[in-house]
């Protein structure tokens, strides 16, 4: 006995180290009891298992963390050859959540091995979710969210010169202006692999940091989606090799100087990418520096089609100034009814009556295409404040006097009922008497800064004693220069469509009221802001779409102010032909859908009909991922919808889960099978196996639409021998029966012709390869009479010949009858 217990110590000593591998267990449930080795002695923390292997783990250990939220302050530090192999795996991507404050989630110090899977790494706002701290270090990441918290100030997976492969692994960051890190950050000899992974804007953030590949090691990303970019989706500036192949990239969401992707000249292959242009540019920027053409890149900006965009977005086609009134009615309104969609144009008040027409107005207002809404009585620049012009005449001051509706001046002389002239009539009132009348701001342009002269003197405030005629601020709009240019004009406009009798407004069902404002050229102040609301305008079109230096500002869906919807004018999207334009339209489509944008697209009669026709069409391709509406019927489904909160200051606000949006394909992608293999990548992001070639991006694409069969002729009475088709809109069989029952699988397969022999009902539909079955269909057929004649010929062997041949064709066409 002594002896067979040497024998088995023997052969223990002699068992591979992997096989003295254990399991430990993480869980809300647990007792918190070493050695973790069961679920019911479940640490409490993952950081309490590491640092328990650290002192007794075999270097091949697994640990399992149960679901559920882990925010305790510890973290996964991984520096100690015991912690070698270690696998950690977790209940699932959204079931177990690593979270803790002040650290990293994991950091892998020491050159060892380390797998993780099925969970996500979600850090506090100054630290990553992944460390690679080890130039020896491997790290296999397999279905593993990385999300970035509120205000994040650091790069979301660190690599300082590990090796990194991840498979099946989503990104969500967070650009911050004020700090801006990066989504991936390799630097020294760091290298890695990405497959069917992606990276996009986090849950409540409209734009991301790059992946900065500044390493020397080798970088591969296939499969893969890098969107909502606020610069370059990547940005290469070290010297190892980097290849991207089927992968979908789009960037410049923020930069309007940015291009697709940097390659810094360095050794880039790009192959079989979908690479979407900033929207900034009417000049396809898909890619800066050089780089080598592996082939099958798509650089037209095209739809990637997928079956749900993320948060989908909303375009609002709006025509400014009266003089417009007319290319609105006749010319975009005719292309917005083609597609469905409905847009706004906005009127000035004091040119209405030379460039407008009554009568259209209320039939536009009452088609419903197309709402009128207000852009101010004279078009000018509601940010100015303060002096708008000097007054001087020898040593005599000026006084306003809005009580009195007198402007008089010291030394004799007025002028009465200022309130209702205009400026130019009062400038030149006051030059008659002697007076000197310098403007402080621009006159009579179209350009900021800028007033009309031809707005009324209502604008005034009272003035003691002065040389200055000064601007009344009012933000109620009860007097003042708003109420002139904002508060009459919202009544004036609805009295206008109405003039004639009550006209209903076809957008809303209701009484033409006049809702929507525009803020000339595009300026807002606060206190503008303030006037508009107060006069009960329901939103305001305003701000301009970029901001300072190279920068774009566009609203998005998530928290967006419904008085400062931002313009976008036409140069971004017009190009030099109908393709570009065409590719322009498709990117400012996809910024849309995909990051969630409210654009308002603005126009002055730029487009022509058939320029609309080209755009119109590539946002309608975009389907319910993107709604093409008047500034009113998009607040009305705002306000309607139930998913955004009216925060009560005039912006609305809306959440948004990090993993929503089906970036499956639609049959009919141009990324469907427009991939190139890679080698080691059999399966996609939800595990089904890639076709060959695959498609771009990380779904391989699954049919989902059923064909149609369409018959050839419709029921009814025919004669005996006549002929019924049936054809399928795709690929696919057709199962049918005669007797009126329900088709299955197992019935008869359409072959050919079927000729009618007597009456019968025919019931047929279709399965496809991928086994989408069409709707059943039905057509009951009544046969009378004598079956078509064949004609004989009169005379010699052609004759006879060719009456054979008929009848042999008629025999053949009997071969599907319709049986008794």
């Amino acid at each position: 006995m002594k002896s067979m217990h040497i024998y088995i110590l023997s052969v223990m000593l002699l068992l591979p180290t992997q096989l003295l591998a254990d399991t430990y267990f993480v869980s809300k449930t647990g007792s918190n009891t070493a050695p973790y080795n069961t679920e019911a002695k479940a640490a409490s923390a993952l950081k309490t298992v590491i640092d328990y292997l650290r002192q007794n783990g075999s270097g091949n250990d697994t640990v399992r963390i149960g679901v559920g939220v882990y925010t305790s302050n510890g973290y996964a530090l991984l520096d100690n050859t015991r912690l070698n192999n270690l696998i950690i795996v977790g209940a699932g991507r959204s079931a177990t959540v690593l979270s803790p404050s002040a650290a990293h989630v994991v950091a892998i110090t020491a050159g060892i091995s380390v797998s993780i899977n099925d969970l996500t790494l979600k850090p506090d706002s100054t630290h990553a979710s992944i460390l690679m701290a080890n130039a020896a270090a491997t790290g296999a990441f397999n279905r593993v969210d990385l999300i970035a918290s509120d205000n994040y100030t650091w790069h979301l997976l660190h690599n300082m010169g590990g090796t990194i492969t991840a498979d099946a692994c989503r990104l969500y960051h967070q650009y911050s202006p004020t700090n801006i890190r990066n989504i991936v950050y390799f630097q020294n000899n760091a290298s890695g692999r990405f497959t069917n992974c992606q990276s996009m804007a986090a849950q409540q953030a409209k734009a991301t940091g790059t992946w900065l590949l500044a390493g020397t090691g080798a970088v591969t990303i296939a499969n893969s989606a890098i969107l909502d970019a606020q610069s370059y989706a990547v940005t290469v500036i070290g010297s190892g090799p980097v290849t991207i192949r089927n992968s979908i990239l789009s960037g410049g969401m923020v930069r309007s100087d940015a291009a697709t992707i940097s390659t810094g000249n360095k050794a880039v292959t790009l192959a079989n990418n979908l690479l979407i242009s900033p929207p900034w540019s009417n000049t396809y920027k898909g890619i800066a520096g050089s780089y080598t053409n592996g082939g099958g890149n798509l650089f037209n900006n095209a739809n990637p089609d997928f079956s749900s965009f993320r948060r989908k977005g909303y375009i609002l086609p709006r025509i400014d100034d009266s003089v417009n009134f007319k290319y609105a009615h006749f010319t975009v309104a005719p292309v917005l009814r083609r597609f469905g969609f409905t847009g706004s144009v906005y009127l000035t008040g004091h040119d209405w009556d030379y460039f407008g027409d009554n009568a259209l107005l209320r039939a536009m207002v009452q088609e419903g295409t197309v709402e009128a809404a207000s852009h101010s009585n004279t078009h000018s620049d509601l940010q100015l404040t303060g002096a708008i012009a000097a007054v001087t005449r020898a040593a005599d001051t000026v006084a306003v006097d809005r009580a009195a509706d007198t402007i008089s001046i010291s030394g004799g002389g007025s002028v009465a009922g200022f309130r209702s002239k205009t400026l130019g009539q009062i400038r030149n009132e006051l030059q008659a008497l002697g007076a000197t009348v310098v403007p402080s701001v621009p006159w009579d342009l179209s350009s900021p800064g800028s007033i009309k002269s031809n707005t009324t003197g209502e604008v005034l405030d009272n003035l003691t004693a002065g040389n200055s005629l000064k601007l009344l601020i009012d933000p109620t709009a009860a007097t003042g220069y708003f109420k002139v240019e904002i508060a009459d004009t919202k009544d004036s406009l609805t009295n206008l469509v109405n003039a004639s009798g009550t006209v209903l407004d076809g957008q809303t069902g209701e009484p033409y009221v006049c809702n929507g404002f525009a803020f000339p050229y595009n300026n807002e102040s606060g206190d503008a802001r303030s006037a508009v609301m107060a006069k009960g305008f329901a939103y305001g079109a305003g701000r301009n779409q970029i901001g300072n230096g190279s920068s774009g500002d566009l609203e998005w869906v998530g928290h967006f102010d419904a008085y400062g919807i931002p313009s976008l004018g036409p140069g971004y999207i017009l190009g030099a032909d109908e393709a570009t334009t065409r590719a322009n339209a498709r990117t400012w489509g996809f910024a849309a859908a995909h990051t969630g944008l409210i654009i308002a697209l603005l126009m002055h009669g730029d487009f022509s009909m058939e320029q609309l026709n080209w755009i119109f069409e590539e946002w309608a391709a975009f389907g319910d991922n993107l709604k093409v509406l008047s500034h009113q019927s998009f607040m009305a489904e705002v306000r309607v919808s139930g998913l955004w909160n009216d925060n009560g200051d005039g912006t609305f606000s809306r959440s948004y889960e990090n993993g929503s949006g089906d970036f499956s394909l639609r049959d009919d992608s141009a990324l469907i099978g427009a991939g190139a293999a890679v080698s080691g990548l059999t399966v996609d992001f939800l595990g089904r196996a890639w076709s060959t070639p695959p498609d771009i991006g990380a779904y391989a694409h699954s049919d989902s639409t059923p064909p149609v069969v369409s018959i050839s002729s419709p029921a009814g009475t025919y004669p005996t021998g006549s002929s019924i088709t049936l054809a399928a809109s795709e690929a696919a069989t057709i199962y049918y029966t005669f007797d009126g029952s329900m088709p299955t699988t197992s019935s008869s397969i359409y072959q050919g012709p079927i000729i009618l022999d007597h009456s019968c009902t025919l019931t047929f539909f279709a399965v496809d390869a991928a086994g989408n079955a069409s709707g059943i269909n039905s057509a009951a057929f009544t046969i009378t009479g004598a079956p078509p004649a064949v004609p004989v010929p009169s005379l010699g062997w052609p004759g006879m010949l060719a009456a054979v041949s008929g009848l042999l064709l008629l025999m053949m066409r009997r071969a599907q009858p319709c049986g008794s």
